[in-house]
């Protein structure tokens, strides 16, 4: 990630997230769903998707 997309997001220490599972809480709930298929999608056929949505920061805005 960027280090402008890191200050957006208010992260104090990026490397908390290196080695975890992807962070969905940054996403809307309505997107998590979809987003979830889709990661499970790729990793199961290596399909390129490609999926937009807005993200809140650590401090759900």
């Amino acid at each position: 990630m960027s280090s402008s997309g890191v200050k957006e997001l208010k992260i104090d220490d990026i490397n908390e997230f290196y080695g975890k599972p992807y962070p969905l809480h940054f996403y809307p709930d309505f997107f998590k769903i979809p987003m979830t298929k889709n990661l499970k999608k790729v990793k199961a056929t290596g399909e390129i998707i490609t999926q937009e949505a807005p993200i809140v920061d650590v401090n759900g805005r």
